[in-house]
């Protein structure tokens, strides 16, 4: 849990950027999707190595990409 959660750090950056710029146009939806894709990577890489299972990386990518596409 605190892999997930330390990985949800880019969101606070993503909760501070609609005090001075729109998010509902094409921008603010690539801004999301970057922000999702980083902090899947993030917390891929970390699962991998902590648990060392370089070659699953893709197998563990996917459900962390659907828990952060929850938040956005």
């Amino acid at each position: 849990m605190s892999i997930l959660g330390y990985s949800l750090l880019p969101f606070c950056l993503l909760a501070y950027i609609p005090i001075f710029f729109e998010l509902k146009n094409i921008y603010g939806y690539l801004l999301c999707a970057f922000i999702v894709m980083w902090s899947t990577i993030t917390a891929t890489r970390f699962f991998e190595y902590s648990l060392d299972m370089e070659d699953k990386k893709y197998l563990i990518a996917y459900p962390i990409i659907l828990f952060y596409g929850i938040f956005v």
